[in-house]
């Protein structure tokens, strides 16, 4: 699994993300997996969330 770094809108510190979900979905180039991570941001103590997409 690779390390995703997920940096807070509100405050700007960076965290290593977690794996929260995945949906598999269909655009101009094909079908691809969304995954979406997640962390908890120590200073605003609110979750925080990235995606990114893989090629299927």
């Amino acid at each position: 699994m690779k390390e995703i770094i997920i940096t807070c809108d509100t405050c700007e510190n960076q965290y290593f993300g977690e794996y929260y979900d995945s949906k598999e979905k269909k655009g101009q180039y094909g079908k691809y997996l969304e995954e979406t991570y997640q962390a908890q941001c120590t200073v605003c103590d609110e979750p925080v969330f990235t995606t990114r997409n893989v090629k299927l």
